[in-house]
């Protein structure tokens, strides 16, 4: 294209060298977007989970509960088994329980009684469920009202990378 008119074509170079500082500006204005991709609270600090025994390592999805489980926490283990079907072929590398400071009842579902519940209680503060993988280590945590896509698309990842379980 040729430009007949000088002030044209100066109208056009200057809207084209401004472009970068409007993005640039409009980036710091609205935000970085997200660098990471999980949906959960990554736990830095190593907290182990004494888990089963079973022949196969299997990653675990609990429910942290310091009282018996009502109706609220067995609608999110529930929800937990409903997320560990959705894994399709790799369901059989999850396992759903409740963990509790002690012996706790509920049809279906392992219990998991841990000595060190107020360690990984203090790590996650106020996050009910936790992600645990086939070592025993707590990896994520999630709280009690989070949307299940979250936790399903980081276990879905998980499993993806994982060599073990």
């Amino acid at each position: 294209m040729i430009v007949k008119s000088p002030k044209l074509f100066f109208s056009i170079a200057g809207l084209l060298s401004l472009a970068p500082l409007i993005m640039i500006g409009w980036w710091s204005l609205l935000g970085h977007p997200d660098p990471t991709s999980q949906k959960g609270n990554l736990i830095q600090n190593a907290v182990f989970v004494e888990t089963s025994k079973s022949s196969e390592p299997v990653w675990l999805l609990g429910q942290l509960s310091n009282t018996m489980c009502n109706d609220e926490c067995k609608g999110r283990m529930f929800l937990l088994e409903r997320i560990r079907l959705a894994m399709g072929k790799n369901q059989r590398r999850v396992s759903v329980a409740l963990i509790t400071p002690k012996q706790e009842s509920i049809d279906q579902y392992d219990n998991l009684v841990i000595k060190n519940f107020s360690s990984i209680r203090n790590e996650v503060q106020n996050d009910a469920l936790v992600v645990v993988d086939p070592q025993g280590r707590v990896v994520m945590s999630y709280s009690k009202d989070v949307d299940p896509r979250n936790i399903t698309s980081d276990l879905k990842k998980l499993l993806k990378f994982s060599r073990i379980g």
